[in-house]
C-alpha cells in the first residue's frame, strides 16, 4: 500500500456535497457518491497525487449503504469497510468501521546512502492483526453540528521485516475519541482524546543490538481551535509538493542539487500556515516507561511532554511542558551518586512577542536559499521584545527542592535584559550528602557562595536574579565582574564644601 494513499481512509468517508445522501440508499445514489467522494478527494490532495478510479466503493443495501475503502490496486487487496445510514438533521452515522485482519502491506523506506550519497528506497512488510475493534462516525456535512469519531482496538499486533528493519510491537487495548467541533467564522475545532495501555515494541537496530520499550498507560489529549477548512487544503497540497521533493533529493543524493520548490507553492504554505488556526495544545503523558538497549536498562515512572501555542492580536505565544518522575538507572553502576539522581522534574519553557506578520515576512525573504534583511530582523523586536525563558521550574534531588522562574527579554539579537527567582527548600541535606561523597565534595565552595548571596525565608533559601545592561545583579549583590559584564559602578564624590577645603589646606 503506497503511503500517499493514507490520507483517503478518512478522508473518503467524509465527502463535504451532502446532496446525494437520501433515506433510501438506491443504486444511482451510490454512483453518485462514488463520483462526489473521487471529487471531494482529488480537489483535497490535489492533481500531483494520483488516487484509484473508485477511492471508495459504495453499495446500496436495503437502508443504508454499504462502503469499501480497497488498501491497494490489486483485486485482492485488504479493504477497510463500513456501513452508511442518514439520520436526522441532514447527517450521517457511519459504523462498523474495520480494518481487515490480518492485513499485509508493504512500504518504501529510505535506506543507507551509497558512495555517492544516493538512498534508495528499502521495501517493508507488514502485518498486523486484531483480537477486536470497533469503530464509529457520527458526520455533519454542514458542520453546523458536532463530528464525532470513536475507536478502540484490542490485542493488536504489528510485524515488520525488511533488510533496514525488523520489528513486533503489541498493543493491550486502546480508546479513542475525536470531535469536529464548529466555531465561528465557519472555521473547526478540533478535540481529541485517546489512550493506549501495555505498548510494548520490540526492534532489531542496524548495529544488531536489540531495542526494547514498553509503556503501562499512555494517554494523548489535543485540542486545534479554530482551523479554516480552506488554509487546511492549502497547507495539505504544499505539504504533499514538499514531500514529494524531499524524496526526490533523497534519491538523487547528497552531491545533487537540491530540487527547489516553486514560488507559488512556497507562497501558498507562507501565507495558510499563519492562518490555519487560532491555537493549539497538546498534551501526552506516559506512565511506567521502560527503555532496555544494549545491554542497559532504564525506566520511569511517569513522563509528560506538551506543548500549547495560540495567536491573540497577531501576535504568537507559545510554551511547553516537560515533565519527568521517578528515574531509574540500574545497569550505570554509579553507586553512591545514583542518589543524586532527580526524582522529579518539571520545566515549562515559553516564548512570546513574535508577530506572525513578522515570520511571514521573513520566510518569504528566504525562501530558496534567499537572505533577510537587518530590518526584516529587527522588525522581529517590535512589539516589546522577544520574551524567552521558563514560566516555572522545579527539580528535586537528595531531599532538596529547587523552584523557580526565568526570562529574558531579547530587544534586539545582541541586546536583551533578564530577571529570575530561584528557591531551594532543605538545601542542607544536599550540602551534607554531597559533603559525604569523595568525588563531589570539591564542589562545597559552590554551596558555601551560593548560601552566602542567598536570603532565607523561613527554611528556603532564595536568589533574586537580574540582569541589565551588562550587570548581574543576585539579591541586589553585583557580580558583574565574575560574569565578564560591565563592573559595579562607583558613586561619584561630593565636592568638599568650602569650609572643609579650607580645613584640609590648614592641615
Amino acid at each position: 500500500m503506497s503511503v500517499k494513499r493514507l490520507p483517503l481512509l478518512a478522508a473518503a468517508l467524509l465527502p463535504l456535497a451532502s446532496g446525494a445522501w437520501a433515506a433510501d440508499a438506491t443504486p444511482e445514489g451510490a454512483q453518485t457518491l462514488e463520483r462526489q467522494v473521487r471529487e471531494w478527494v482529488t480537489g483535497l490532495l490535489g492533481p500531483t497525487v494520483k488516487i484509484a478510479s473508485r477511492p471508495v466503493q459504495i453499495t446500496p443495501e436495503g437502508d443504508h449503504y454499504a462502503v469499501v475503502v480497497p488498501l491497494g490496486e490489486a483485486p485482492d487487496a485488504s479493504r477497510l469497510t463500513a456501513t452508511a445510514r442518514a439520520i436526522d438533521g441532514g447527517r450521517w452515522n457511519i459504523d462498523n468501521i474495520r480494518l481487515p485482519s490480518p492485513a499485509e502491506f508493504k512500504i518504501s523506506l529510505p535506506q543507507d546512502a551509497d558512495k555517492d550519497g544516493k538512498v534508495g528506497m528499502g521495501p517493508i512488510s507488514y502485518k498486523v492483526t486484531f483480537g477486536q475493534q470497533s469503530g464509529q462516525i457520527l458526520f455533519d456535512p454542514t458542520y453546523a453540528t458536532p463530528s464525532t469519531l470513536n475507536s478502540s482496538y484490542q490485542n493488536m499486533d504489528l510485524v515488520a521485516t525488511g533488510d533496514i528493519l525488523q520489528q513486533t510491537s503489541h498493543l493491550d487495548r486502546s480508546a479513542t475519541t475525536s470531535i469536529l467541533r464548529p466555531a465561528a467564522n465557519g472555521r473547526v475545532d478540533l478535540l481529541t482524546d485517546g489512550t493506549l495501555e501495555g505498548y510494548r515494541i520490540n526492534s532489531k537496530t542496524n548495529d544488531g543490538e536489540d531495542l526494547q520499550v514498553a509503556m503501562g498507560r499512555v494517554r494523548l489529549t489535543g485540542e486545534i481551535d479554530g482551523v479554516s477548512r480552506d488554509r487546511g487544503v492549502q497547507v495539505l497540497q504544499a505539504l504533499i509538493q514538499v514531500g514529494s521533493l524531499v524524496e526526490t533529493g533523497i534519491k538523487a543524493g547528497a552531491q545533487a542539487t537540491p530540487p527547489k520548490l516553486d514560488d507559488a507553492t512556497l507562497k501558498t504554505l507562507v501565507e495558510a500556515i499563519p492562518d490555519l488556526a487560532s491555537g493549539m495544545s497538546l498534551d501526552e503523558s506516559i506512565e511506567k516507561l521502560a527503555v532496555s538497549y544494549g545491554g542497559m536498562a532504564g525506566s520511569l515512572n511517569a513522563f509528560r511532554v506538551g506543548f500549547a501555542g495560540k495567536s491573540e492580536g497577531g501576535v504568537l505565544n507559545a510554551r511547553m511542558d516537560l515533565g519527568a518522575e521517578g528515574l531509574t538507572l540500574p545497569d550505570l553502576g554509579l553507586g553512591d551518586m545514583v542518589q543524586l539522581i532527580p526524582t522529579k522534574v518539571a520545566l515549562r519553557p515559553a516564548v512570546s512577542g513574535i508577530a506572525t506578520a513578522d515570520l511571514v515576512r521573513l520566510a518569504k525573504a528566504t525562501q530558496n536559499g534567499g537572505s533577510p534583511s537587518p530590518a526584516d530582523i529587527q522588525a522581529l523586536f517590535s512589539h516589546g521584545g522577544i520574551t524567552a525563558g521558563l514560566d516555572s521550574f522545579s527539580v528535586d534531588v537528595a531531599g532538596t527542592g529547587f523552584t523557580g522562574m526565568g526570562k529574558l527579554v531579547f530587544t534586539s539579537p545582541e541586546a536583551f535584559n533578564g530577571t529570575a527567582q530561584i528557591t531551594a527548600t532543605n538545601l542542607d541535606l544536599l550540602q551534607q550528602r554531597v559533603a559525604a561523597n569523595p568525588q563531589l565534595a570539591q564542589a562545597l565552595p559552590v554551596f558555601i557562595f551560593a548560601k552566602g548571596i542567598g536570603r532565607t525565608v523561613d527554611n528556603r533559601m532564595v536568589w533574586d536574579v537580574t540582569y541589565q545592561n551588562g550587570r548581574l545583579l543576585v539579591n541586589n549583590q553585583d557580580l558583574s565582574a565574575m560574569t565578564g559584564g560591565a563592573p559595579a559602578q562607583e558613586a561619584p564624590k561630593q565636592p568638599a564644601r568650602p569650609q572643609q577645603r579650607q580645613q584640609n589646606r590648614t592641615r
